[in-house]
């Protein structure tokens, strides 16, 4: 909390300076120069990293399942016309009523809607604690590697593939 009015403090003096970025190269699966915000003087503890993708996700999302998670929040029929005309606008592998563009912007937001429920599961059946999940990808985060082996088998459902585990890193 202190942190937190920390920072609130220099927003709202406008003094807040931003720290310093650690530069590092990757292939993922090209050659990528990557700059990372410094972290926190936290950067004490050792943490394993579960790293998941759902296979094929964007491929097989069905149009109805989509649509009635969107008139469940949303009440403007121009929205959810315009919504649906979006949604029907692409269909994967010629077959009608599944699947969202890959790269397209209102898919990522779309997708970040249907996922909700899983992040539900996640958090709070699962009661994970570190969980950051983007679009069809997501990592858990914990200091034992054998905690985070038991989420495989609760999560690896309906394609969801534990890619990796990297250790070493720092929370």
């Amino acid at each position: 909390m202190d942190n937190i009015l920390a920072l609130h403090n220099d927003l709202a003096s406008r003094t807040y300076k931003h720290g310093f970025y650690h530069a590092f190269k990757i292939n993922d699966p090209k050659p990528r120069d990557i700059h990372k915000a410094s972290v926190s003087a936290n950067n004490t503890k050792t943490c394993w990293v579960l790293k998941c993708d759902i296979k094929k996700f964007f491929a097989n999302i069905d149009h109805q399942v989509l649509k009635g998670i969107l008139w469940k929040y949303i009440e403007e029929e121009d929205i959810l016309w315009l919504l649906g005309q979006v949604i029907d606008s692409f269909c994967a592998g010629g077959q009608n009523g599944v699947g969202l563009p890959l790269g397209n912007v209102t898919s990522q937001l779309l997708i970040n809607v249907y996922m909700n429920q899983f992040d539900q599961f996640m958090k709070r059946e699962l009661k994970v604690k570190y969980y950051i999940r983007y679009c069809d990808d997501f990592v858990v985060l914990h200091r034992n590697k054998s905690y985070l082996n038991s989420f495989i088998p609760k999560i690896c459902v309906q394609g969801i593939n534990a890619d990796q585990m990297d250790q070493n890193i720092p929370i």
